[in-house]
Parts: C-alpha cells; structure tokens; sequence
C-alpha cells in the first residue's frame, strides 16, 4: 500500500479492530496528528513534563 494510503488509517485501527480499545466518542477525524492527553491538573506532573519534553525532542530529530 502506498504511504499515502496507510497514514490515512489510524495507527490504532488494527487494536480497535480486535477490541483492545474503543473510541470513547463516535465518529472520528484524521487529522494526521498526534494528540497528548491527560487528566485535567496532570500538566504539573514531573513525569508528564519530563515525558513531554523527551517526546518534543524526539519528534524534532530528522528521519
């Protein structure tokens, strides 16, 4: 399958498939992001800053 093609499937369509996870909300939108979520007040975690940070860098480096 062409790169084009597989981005438009979300990484996690083969999970959802076998029912390892589920979509909270119906419907869905690929935006061709990644979303960082967390509980409301976790933002002031070390572990979530540290993570974030690792993330950001890791996500700057080039292929």
């Amino acid at each position: 399958m062409p790169a084009s093609r597989s981005r438009s499937k979300p990484f996690i369509a083969e999970s959802e498939r076998r029912g390892a996870i589920r979509r909270l909300l119906p419907g869905g939108h690929v935006t061709g992001s990644y979303w960082l979520v967390h509980p409301p007040g976790a933002q002031r975690s070390r572990a979530l800053q540290t993570f974030k940070k690792w993330l950001l860098a890791e996500l700057a480096k080039p292929n």
